[in-house]
């Protein structure tokens, strides 16, 4: 999987490299962007409610993306993302209704650890293209791929008490983005997206022996980013 998302960022580089330099580029029908920014956590994933089987107890993190989009009419064209996510979980919720669970007393669980929610992936789909203006854009896109995501690692007091687990799932994606420009090629990009994915684990325990139990996850955020694109 990763050597396929290395192979995909290399082609998209390569194909913007080429297509810049060749007689099309006055055109500009096509554009590159990096972008990055906070990745909000909604519905069940953020849910820290004990009582709910699909809460994630998911915390606000990070989002990183490099897009790729080629209009092919006035306003149709197709787009393509790598992405990368990770949030971190509420491990303070987790352990106080962990506590009030066992009836352990406040602070028994102070080393009980879960460390983060990630996955990473390739999404492609058609957009809805406007050019407003020869320096302002706007796409609205529907997009799915594929996304590997994980499960956190639980530790206590530094010891693993249930591994990661890896899952390889379709995701839905759904995004607005503006374009900016700031100069002859470059523009600065602003975008929000909402994803969801219902990844399936196999999340196994050995702490008097070996439990395996397979789990499914509802993991939907909203991906607020900003960056820098080129035009070619």
């Amino acid at each position: 999987m990763k050597k396929l998302l290395i192979l995909v960022t290399a082609l998209l580089v390569c194909g913007a490299l080429q297509a810049q330099g060749s007689k099309e580029k006055m055109n500009a029908k096509s554009f590159l962007a990096f972008h990055a920014g906070p990745s909000v956590p909604v519905g069940d994933f953020h849910s820290n409610d004990f009582d709910n089987a699909d809460a994630g107890f998911a915390k606000a993190g990070y989002n990183l993306n490099l897009t790729y989009g080629y209009q092919f009419a006035d306003n149709f064209g197709l787009m393509a993302s790598v992405l990368y996510n990770n949030n971190k979980l509420d491990n303070a919720t987790i352990r106080e209704e962990m506590e009030a669970e066992f009836e352990g007393g406040p602070g028994s669980l102070n080393g009980l650890k879960l460390d983060h929610w990630k996955w990473y992936g390739i999404t492609v789909g058609p957009a809805l293209m406007y050019n407003f203006t020869p320096n302002v854009a706007a796409d609205f896109r529907i997009m799915t791929g594929i996304v590997n995501a994980n499960t956190p690692a639980i530790t206590f007091q530094g010891e693993k008490l249930v591994t990661e687990d890896w899952s390889v799932t379709m995701p839905l994606q759904a995004g607005v983005d503006l374009r900016i420009g700031i100069g002859k090629n470059l523009f600065v990009f602003a975008n929000v997206d909402y994803l969801y994915m219902k990844p399936k684990f196999t999340v196994d325990s050995d702490i008097e022996e070996l439990v395996s139990e397979t789990i499914k996850q509802k993991i939907s955020v909203v991906n607020l980013t900003g960056g820098l694109g080129i035009r070619f």
